[in-house]
């Protein structure tokens, strides 16, 4: 599900990563979302792949939910331009979107509902 772009699409931060350059490691603690303008990101937990995202996509979103380490490590699978958002901006969007809000919750719940039906 994509998250609304036009939130990021001036956004005044944007990281870039080639192919195979490491995010986020899996344990690490979180303090940042991702939103994927560009690119496809690998999500994988040991060897397992979890999940390949793309443009619109969100990853990451959970540190900033419930402050937990990475479940998962992330590594750009194409060339891929990134925002980053901190704790700051996300509830920020939560408090003056709900309609972010409401897609980050239907992310959440639909990777777990991808999980518990792989179970």
């Amino acid at each position: 599900m994509e998250i609304a772009l036009d939130l990021f699409k001036d956004a005044k931060e944007c990281r870039t990563y080639a192919p195979g350059e490491t995010i986020f490691v899996e344990g690490e603690p979180g303090d940042l979302m991702y939103v994927i303008l560009d690119g496809e990101v690998e999500i994988r937990s040991e060897s397992a792949v979890l999940n390949i995202l793309s443009r619109g996509d969100i990853f990451g979103e959970m540190a900033l939910v419930d402050d937990s380490p990475r479940s998962a490590s992330a590594t750009a699978r194409t060339s891929c331009e990134i925002v980053p958002v901190d704790r700051y901006n996300f509830l920020f969007y939560v408090e003056h979107s709900p309609f972010f809000a409401l897609q980050v919750m239907s992310v959440m719940a639909n990777r777990l509902r991808q999980q518990i039906g792989q179970l």
